[in-house]
């Protein structure tokens, strides 16, 4: 039993860790990609928006497509984009990667000190509630988004429920952890 319970850690750490590199490494090619149409503006000619000014959690819809020429509805060029929608687009992706790797290096600690059998401390409820913080920030700003292209403004919500579900849950654990606190010091005060 303590084997594949080393193992589940070890893994959900793994996890965790790979999940966060990668959100670092999508993030600055993303970054990249803009900073590059700057010094290179022929470069962004191919690459539309899709969706990119819709509510929700980080998403971008940053697609390439060479020699396309007219492009639908609700599907932008990136090199059509005044500096202002621009930089709105790129400090929200920025926000959100930044929320996502606060709420990664919580569950991190968290991870760690179930290691070493500390799983019931003060710490972790506070890392769930501080994951809770997190997640209900990033549903709150992922519930509208708004965009002004060519004089057109355009401001949308829509609820997304994947933050406030994290959030909930988070909660439920800090719950839950406080009561296996509570067990903890009653056994202890008994031995």
């Amino acid at each position: 039993m303590n084997l594949s319970r080393n193992k589940i850690l070890y893994y959900s750490d793994l996890l965790a860790t790979g999940a966060y590199y990668l959100i670092l490494f999508l993030f600055l090619v993303f970054l990249a990609f803009i900073a590059s149409g700057y010094f290179f503006p022929e470069a962004l000619a191919p690459a539309t928006l899709n969706n990119a000014f819709n509510p929700g959690y980080g998403t971008v819809g940053l697609q390439l497509h060479p020699g396309v020429k007219n492009v639908p509805e609700n599907v932008f060029r990136l090199q059509d984009l005044n500096g202002g929608m621009l930089a709105w687009m790129i400090l929200r992706q920025a926000f959100f990667v930044w929320i996502t790797i606060l709420i990664i290096k919580r569950v991190k600690k968290v991870i760690a000190s179930v290691k070493e059998l500390k799983t019931f401390y003060q710490e972790n409820i506070e890392h769930f509630k501080q994951i809770a913080k997190l997640a209900f920030i990033g549903f709150i700003f992922s519930c509208f988004n708004f965009s002004y292209i060519d004089g057109d403004f355009s401001f949308r919500l829509k609820i997304i429920w994947g933050p406030l579900i994290l959030s909930m849950l988070s909660l439920l654990l800090t719950e839950i952890f406080k009561e296996g606190k509570q067990l903890l010091e009653d056994k202890n005060s008994i031995i």
